[in-house]
């Protein structure tokens, strides 16, 4: 679904983790410049559970978080 994060998504990576480098690789249309204020406010829509966001490819993505581990 996202190739330019494919080598992140695995066991033990933490989700800003994630998140930070796929900003970093462009996967989303983030301005320059604004990348941290936009990790902030995406790590407190992870932390509420649901997000919609749009892709550089113009995709939708929907996505519902939550904790697999205790």
């Amino acid at each position: 679904m996202y190739p330019q994060s494919a080598d992140l998504i695995r066991p033990g990576i933490g989700f800003e983790d994630m998140m930070r480098a796929a900003v970093q690789r462009g996967q989303f249309s983030v301005p320059r410049g604004e990348e941290e204020a936009w990790l902030e406010m995406r790590m407190a829509l992870h932390r509420g559970n649901a997000t919609r966001l749009w892709a550089l490819s113009g995709r939708f993505n929907f996505s519902l978080s939550r904790r697999s581990r205790p």
